[in-house]
């Protein structure tokens, strides 16, 4: 079948129109489809955070089942840093919270027996224990030897 301009025109203009009428129909469904039934039990969550696998901090979305148990992590689209998308470290975060091997009470290096051990302790006790350290390195060397940095938060003075 031949086809001539005009009719070319006019095929092409519906399929634009089609196209332009349902980009903001699907967006709108995608907003509803992250916080609506998705499944028998599937109700999904979403809470904001930001990732900490490296420096740069990206912000990011956690999407959670319905009974609490993380989905996926998602960039946050006003963050103008990663500007909606997080690398594969940063989506790799579910994997990391849910392994097993993942540290989730603070540890103490103690020598017990001659030999050096990791022993669980409260978040009180590691924090008194960072604290107490990083005075006496700024009481024997200068409060400019101990440095906080983050790409986006203000350096802190001891």
């Amino acid at each position: 079948m031949k086809m001539n301009r005009r009719e070319f025109i006019r095929i092409s203009s519906m399929g634009l129109g089609g196209f332009a009428l349902a980009n903001p129909m699907m967006s709108w469904l995608a907003d509803s489809a992250a916080n609506s039934k998705l499944g028998t039990g599937f109700l999904s969550s979403r809470t904001p955070t930001y990732c900490e696998v490296c420096f740069w901090k990206c912000a990011g979305w956690v999407h959670k089942k319905e009974d609490g148990t993380i989905w996926k992590i998602t960039g946050n689209e006003n963050d103008p840093h990663c500007n909606g998308r997080l690398c594969p470290r940063g989506t790799g975060g579910v994997g990391m919270y849910y392994d097993e091997d993942r540290l989730k009470t603070p540890l103490i290096r103690r020598t017990k027996g001659g030999e050096q051990v990791f022993e669980k302790v409260s978040w009180d006790e590691a924090l008194t224990f960072i604290a107490e350290r990083m005075k006496a390195i700024a009481a024997e060397h200068g409060s400019e030897t101990v440095l906080p940095f983050s790409r986006t938060d203000p350096v802190v003075n001891f």
